[in-house]
């Protein structure tokens, strides 16, 4: 995915920033390796970290403040499953849901559609949803369209009754 992108917009790919494929293992094993692969062996710097899984993710997240580095702060991290652990761990890991009930479905009516000796689509797409939580550091499209404007705290704003605590 990465490659790609920078292919599309016909930037630069730097292979340094790739890792090795983790041999079908998605454990945060893996992420943790894949953490010193980057700092101590290659000694790249990197500001996010997309992982083919949550489980590597969550590696990767584990290792990144196991040495002190801030997540989002200082690193962003985003994993692809949508794995019950993603709200879990701290920061709440943000994802894409691989929604596999529209996976199945799709895949059984493309195999009803062949049993019928019709034709089908070399490809079909599935849209898998963003689920914006805390570690790519992005504002939740819940706080942004919240309403802006002074707090009202038991009918005096929130501004008033903070002087008022800091006089006494």
């Amino acid at each position: 995915g990465y490659l790609d992108a920078l292919a599309e917009y016909n930037l630069p790919a730097d292979l340094n920033l790739v890792s090795p494929p983790s041999k079908g293992l998605w454990e945060p094993k893996v992420g943790e390796e894949v953490v010193s692969l980057f700092l101590d062996e290659r000694g790249v710097a990197f500001d996010a970290v997309v992982g083919v899984s949550d489980g590597i993710a969550i590696g990767v997240m584990r290792a990144l403040q196991a040495r002190g580095i801030h997540i989002p702060n200082e690193v962003a991290v985003v994993g692809f499953d949508d794995i019950d652990s993603c709200t879990c761990v701290m920061p709440p890991l943000t994802t894409v849901s691989v929604q596999g009930y529209e996976l199945g479905r799709h895949a059984v009516e493309t195999l009803v559609t062949v049993l019928a000796g019709e034709e089908v689509p070399n490809q079909v797409d599935v849209p898998l949803p963003l689920i914006v939580r805390q570690s790519c550091g992005c504002i939740s499209p819940n706080v942004a369209q919240a309403p802006a404007g002074p707090v009202a705290v038991a009918g005096e704003l929130f501004e008033a009754l903070t002087q008022a605590q800091q006089d006494h």
